[in-house]
């Protein structure tokens, strides 16, 4: 029994015997033992979920304040479904909080909530600020003011998510303002090919066919630049359904363009010259889609010069990011119907000079935008290109001018 516990002793290595085995010093303490903890692994929704979630109903409202600092608030909501008639649900009741950051002096600040997992049906719905006592009021909206109005208190009906309209925005205004964009380009492209004679057979298929390539690659281009975010509820839906790249259209045209015009033998150069305002005309009207549809919003600013607008979710005075936008492309589309019915076509160097005319400047309103910006020289780039080809194009409009 002895020699038993003996051994037993023998066989447990001390910490002095650890240690030199190791060839640590004597009074080294081991370290203690770490567990590995990998974080979760992304919950991927089939398509089949995310289609599904559209077509349930859910509890939306909007809300609104007016904030006094600038900061981080949080907007706390409470429902409870009304005409209970059995015993009560998980999905009979609910608390959610909304997180903002707002602008002290902006003035009112909308926030739209969608609350899903709910029983369809009637609902009170109630709203305050987490720790202060500024009154938030149920939003109504004034097309004839441009503002926010106080709504009567009074139950919510639950709705598909789609059908619900947030205060300032129009439904279907980017389709119908990217219509009117398109056959006003067509229009004035036509006008412009027959005053000044330039030599295109087919000039309406070549550019109805350049807008198709257009549409698909500003489709193409801004899925590319979000394909990085990761399945959502509803993110294929979303995706197919809204969102669209200028930088994309402009290069599916200019691409598609010139292979039309060789086929058939046309005057590329000069067709592209009198495409140059009228495209820019068209992302003009366009734009103004943008702002009506809550795309692209500005930052939020308590400046005069700010304008209420809404991101589908929260409604602020913002820097008018599309209308500025929008500007300039009116401008730019001015200023080269000038130079084109004043000198006329100068073998695609006027298109060249507004693209890159337009694309840079647009650099710098692109940092007025709500959306950060993913790379922190893309836009640097993009600017010494488009700089570097408007000294070019001037250095060959020079050597053309000089050798006429």
């Amino acid at each position: 029994m002895a020699k038993k516990k003996a051994r037993g002793r023998q066989q447990k290595p001390t910490q002095g015997a650890l240690a030199g085995a190791l060839h640590l010093p004597p009074n080294a303490v081991p370290l203690p033992r770490k567990e590995l903890v990998l974080p979760p692994a992304p919950v991927e929704r089939p398509p089949d979920a995310e289609f599904e979630q559209q077509l349930q109903e859910v509890v939306a409202i909007t809300h609104w304040f007016e904030p006094v600092e600038s900061g981080r608030v949080t907007l706390r909501l409470s429902g409870r479904r009304l005409g209970l008639t059995g015993r009560e649900q998980p999905t009979d009741r609910f608390s959610r909080e909304e997180t903002v950051e707002v602008v002290g002096g902006s003035g009112p600040v909308a926030v739209t909530s969608k609350v899903d997992r709910v029983t369809s049906g009637e609902w009170e719905v109630s709203a305050h600020l987490v720790g202060q006592r500024t009154p938030v009021h149920r939003a109504g909206w004034s097309w004839a003011r441009w503002r926010v109005l106080p709504a009567p208190q009074g139950p919510v009906r639950t709705r598909l998510a789609p059908l619900y309209r947030p205060p300032g925005l129009l439904p279907g205004s980017w389709l119908i303002c990217v219509l009117l964009g398109a056959v006003l380009a067509l229009v004035l492209q036509s006008v412009l090919i027959t005053r000044l004679g330039v030599r295109v057979d087919g000039p309406l298929s070549v550019s109805l066919l350049s807008i198709l390539a257009g549409v698909i690659g500003g489709k193409a281009w801004y899925l590319i630049l979000r394909r990085k975010e990761g399945p959502r509820d509803g993110w294929i839906i979303r995706r197919i359904a809204e969102g669209w790249a200028v930088q994309g259209f402009v290069l599916g045209v200019i691409v598609a363009a010139p292979a039309l015009l060789l086929l058939r033998g046309s005057d590329v150069g000069g067709y592209f010259d009198t495409t140059a305002p009228a495209l820019l005309y068209g992302m003009a009207v366009g734009r103004l889609g943008c702002f009506l549809t809550g795309c692209c919003v500005g930052r939020p600013t308590c400046s005069r010069f700010g304008v209420w607008s809404s991101d589908r979710r929260i409604g602020v005075r913002r820097v008018p990011a599309q209308l500025l936008e929008s500007a300039l492309a009116l401008l730019s589309g001015l200023a080269v119907l000038a130079a084109l019915l004043s000198v006329g076509p100068m073998n695609g160097a006027l298109f060249v000079a507004a693209l890159t005319l337009y694309t840079l400047n647009r650099q710098a309103l692109l940092h007025l935008r709500a959306e950060r910006r993913r790379s922190r020289f893309g836009s640097l780039t993009v600017a010494l290109a488009a700089g570097v080809t408007l000294v070019l194009d001037a250095l060959y409009v020079l050597l053309d001018t000089l050798a006429r």
